[in-house]
This record gives structure tokens, C-alpha cells and sequence, in this order.
């Protein structure tokens, strides 16, 4: 995968988010995030995320690059930037709720 080939798409303002794949029915994704200088970004959803270039704050606490964010399934998380970043989010499947139907295979 690419992520270079997947084009921003502005999600506020000062943010762009690049949606790289939602995987399963439980929605496991995938997805890249840029915020600018001073411009802030809610996340929601169980996620980890990984800074890969810039700094910032969130909830009270500094991170800069290499970084890595985890915030549970019922919190809303909130990044702002004090330098220009960028950064990967994995968002975990939900579990909560009933999963699939499968169809006997008769074997």
C-alpha cells in the first residue's frame, strides 16, 4: 500500500485525513491524518496512533515524533498540533456489538 497515492481529503480545519481502508465488518481501518500548525483534530473509536512527523498535545500531555496515542472505544480524543504532523491511525474492531451470520457449509 501507498499512502502517497491516496489523496487528502480536508476534514476541517487545518486537517486532511486520508481513509487507506476499512478491512472487515467489525470496521478495523486504516487512515493517515495531517494537521497543521496550531489547528486541532477530534479522533473517535478504541485507536492507536503513530506521529510521524511534528508535534502537539493532546489531553494534557506533549508527544512529538514516534510518538504513539492509544485512546479507548468510548473516548474522544483530541490532537493539536504545535508544529506541522502527521500521523497513522489504526482503528480496532469493534467488538460490542453481534457479529456476522455465517451460512453452514455443510462439509
Amino acid at each position: 500500500m501507498e499512502p502517497e497515492n491516496f489523496g487528502w481529503i480536508p476534514s476541517g480545519a487545518g486537517t486532511a485525513s486520508r481513509l487507506l481502508g476499512v478491512f472487515n465488518e467489525r470496521g478495523t481501518r486504516l487512515a493517515c491524518h495531517r494537521i497543521d500548525a496550531g489547528a486541532k483534530i477530534a479522533l473517535l473509536g478504541e485507536s492507536l496512533c503513530f506521529v510521524m512527523k511534528g508535534s502537539g498535545e493532546a489531553a494534557g500531555a506533549p508527544w512529538r515524533r514516534w510518538s504513539t496515542l492509544y485512546f479507548a472505544h468510548a473516548e474522544r480524543l483530541e490532537l493539536r498540533a504545535v508544529e506541522a504532523t502527521e500521523f497513522v491511525q489504526v482503528g480496532f474492531p469493534v467488538f460490542d456489538q453481534p457479529g456476522p451470520q455465517r451460512k453452514p457449509t455443510g462439509h
